[in-house]
């Protein structure tokens, strides 16, 4: 018996060739949708990336911000706390339970922190600034009688601090000319607004950090 090659070979070319298509074609699908998937995957993931270190940098600038922030709290709690020990001092001074050396010594320490104070301003407006733009005029407004107050407590307290107290009659004449219960009662009242604004700042600070 003749066996006819050719036409077995077609048949079995028109067969399977149906099925090897089939495969080759989706072989080359799995292929395009793998890459795809890839490429997908290589965006999602620069993207995750860049997301990450943008959370990573904003969670930097609030805990710089918060840390200089409660710095700056503490400059002004100390400057209210030694604002009431001098205003204390002489209250005492004058009941003559007091003594011109504790006046000398209060005085010297509001100095130095007056000075902390102010030469924390700049850096303290930039804190500002940058928590929350629109707080910037209080803190100017703020700032304006701060100094204006301070300047005159400066005065005073370097007076007191390093002028000899005389005794008695003498010694409560240079105290009493030389210091304004009014205007430490003022200065006190803006620090206390200042660190106010500054509190109200680090709540802001908190609540971005979440």
């Amino acid at each position: 018996m003749d066996i006819n090659w050719l036409k077995l070979f077609w048949e079995l070319f028109k067969t399977l060739a149906p099925s090897i298509v089939a495969w080759y074609l989706a072989v080359k699908t799995a292929a395009r949708r793998s890459e795809k998937d890839k490429k997908e995957a290589r965006e999602q993931l620069r993207i995750a990336k860049d997301y990450n270190a943008e959370v990573q940098n904003k969670a930097y600038k609030l805990q710089f911000c918060l840390r200089e922030l409660e710095n700056r709290e503490q400059l002004y709690e100390k400057a209210l706390s030694d604002t009431n020990v001098v205003s204390e001092c002489i209250h005492r001074y004058f009941k003559s339970n007091g003594s011109s050396e504790s006046i000398m010594v209060s005085a010297g320490d509001l100095i130095n922190q007056l000075h902390l104070v102010m030469h924390s301003i700049g850096t303290t407006e930039s804190l500002v600034r940058a928590v929350r733009p629109s707080e910037v005029v209080t803190f100017e407004e703020n700032l304006k009688l701060l100094k204006h107050y301070g300047n005159k407590i400066e005065k005073s307290m370097n007076y007191l601090a390093h002028v000899k107290i005389q005794k008695g009659m003498l010694g409560r004449k240079q105290v009493n000319e030389n210091f304004n219960n009014e205007d430490m009662h003022n200065f006190f009242n803006q620090l206390l607004n200042m660190r106010e604004l500054i509190l109200k700042l680090i709540y802001i600070v908190l609540n971005e950090m979440g």
